[in-house]
């Protein structure tokens, strides 16, 4: 006997509610089960959305639960990233530097050194340390390391071996983490602690300030800007000899990154939840230049100030790599498919290259 239509209709609509992951909910106060969060009182974005109507718009059209991505509503952009066969090595790498196009190193954990050429590609050069490595800059005769338990390395153009340099002593547990200057006789090192020191030559240490220092750049004329990124402000020296300046950034909301400049002279940080900040080249006030999502971001580099890169994880998890462009009036997404977190970039004459966790290094031409 065939069933009323009504009865029909029900069950249709119920096998439809298994099949999609639906099912109803009842009208129950929060309970000690559920965490004790009311999510229909939860905060709602512009949108008139909560957390929970985001989760579920997710999980409805990606499918099963996975890392989240965030990009899904930036537009795109053509930028075509090329990996980097596997070269034995999974360490994270954390710095990128190239003297040209055609020789970059990079560096990361346990005493990582790559160095790229035309000719053999990137190559794993020998240390004689497993400290971990943070960053790598140089000029054109002389390249530094610098990383934890106050390790300072320098190769040279006339001394091509790997030799500690003859920095300040530090504490033994000293992380030196960034690293930048105008020339060889204007090179900066900051780290953990406040530490601050300064090649003129010779090395000196600055005196130790009070805020850990994330970041490090120095301008041409050698006018120097040290990111307190925990902090959330920027100390500038005037000169190596001249107290720092304390600089506020306004508006910042969360941990800061990395610090850099544009050749026309403007500055800009980068940090946690997709914060990006501009300092114009003459005036000592920041002001936000607001991504479209609120990643994880790592690195800024700056071609232009029409042509600005951001990279870091989409959120942290550091299971989703991201990369965005700044083209003068909107973000676009330039991500690398299925990469993971990335950590630096540099970028060259007709390349930028990114690193970052497990060995990754991509590299793209430049538009």
């Amino acid at each position: 006997m065939a069933l009323p239509r009504w009865i029909a209709l029900l069950s249709l609509l119920a096998c439809a509610c298994v099949r999609y992951g639906f099912e109803p909910r009842a009208s129950e106060p929060p309970s000690a089960d559920r965490g004790g969060a009311n999510l229909d009182a939860a905060p709602r974005d512009a949108r008139g959305e909560g957390a929970a109507d985001r989760a579920l718009e997710r999980h409805l059209s990606d499918g099963p639960p996975g890392p989240t991505d965030l990009r899904r509503d930036l537009p795109t952009a053509a930028l075509s990233w090329t990996p980097t066969p596997p070269l034995g090595s999974q360490e994270h790498l954390y710095g990128v530097w190239g003297r040209t196009d055609s020789d970059r190193f990079a560096t990361g954990y346990n005493g990582t050194l790559l160095r790229f050429s035309v000719a053999g590609g990137w190559k794993k050069e020998p240390l004689s340390t497993v400290q971990h490595l943070y960053q790598v800059w140089g000029t054109s005769t002389t390249v530094w390391l610098v990383g934890n338990g106050g390790t300072v390395l320098q190769a040279t153009t006339a001394s091509p071996g790997w030799l500690p340099s003859p920095i300040p002593v530090v504490p033994p547990l000293a992380q030196l983490v960034a690293i930048h200057g105008s020339g060889p006789s204007d090179v900066w090192i900051v780290g953990m602690g406040g530490i601050a020191l300064h090649h003129g030559p010779p090395w000196s240490a600055l005196g130790s300030l009070s805020d850990h220092l994330a970041s490090i750049w120095v301008r041409p004329q050698g006018e120097a800007f040290a990111l307190a990124g925990i902090a959330r402000r920027v100390y500038r020296f005037p000169s190596a000899s001249t107290p720092p300046v304390i600089e506020p950034i306004p508006g910042a909301s969360a941990e800061l990154a990395w610090i850099t400049g544009c050749p026309t002279g403007e500055l800009l940080v980068c940090g946690l939840d997709g914060q990006v900040f501009r300092r114009s080249a003459s005036a000592a006030s920041w002001t936000p230049m607001p991504t479209p999502s609120p990643a994880h971001l790592q690195v800024v580099a700056c071609r232009s100030a029409s042509e600005i890169y951001v990279a870091g994880a989409t959120d942290s998890t550091g299971a989703v790599g991201v990369v965005l462009r700044w083209n003068g009036a909107i973000w676009k997404d330039v991500s690398p498919k299925g990469a993971p977190m990335l950590n630096a970039l540099w970028i060259g004459q007709q390349v930028i290259v990114a690193v970052g966790r497990s060995g990754t290094i991509l590299e793209a031409k430049l538009p």
